[in-house]
């Protein structure tokens, strides 16, 4: 059974979740520290709790699915587009279309791990 979070640890989640700054993060959710050092400790000393990582990991996995699915809409949308541009002889807005689905492929890389503040977190699928 996992702890309940405070309110300041889901925030910190939240905002390492965004940017992966353990320091900043540390502030961002309302620690205080007297430096970035203090901070970035403080950061990682949250991190190296399990439950802490345990919620860490279930925030990156939903938005992980979340990406899917606006990845899948993307794409349904631009093939349904290209479908449309083909039926219409328009074959300059056709390659326009196939190029801009290449590029979008290419910008979905999947992460399976995020290294950060000396741990590594392991997104699961």
């Amino acid at each position: 059974m996992s702890r309940a979070l405070t309110p300041r640890q889901q925030r910190f989640i939240e905002l390492y979740a965004d940017n992966s700054d353990a320091a900043a993060s540390y502030r961002g959710a309302g620690y205080s520290a007297k430096s970035d050092a203090a901070a970035g400790s403080g950061g990682s000393q949250l991190l190296s709790r399990p439950f802490i990582r345990d919620a860490l990991n279930d925030l990156l996995r939903s938005r992980v699915h979340i990406e899917h699915y606006n990845r899948e809409w993307v794409r349904c949308q631009m093939r349904k587009l290209y479908e449309k541009c083909l039926a219409e002889d328009d074959n300059s807005n056709a390659r326009a279309l196939l190029d801009m689905m290449n590029r979008t492929e290419q910008q979905y890389v999947e992460r399976h791990e995020i290294k950060a503040a000396g741990i590594v977190f392991n997104i699961k699928r």
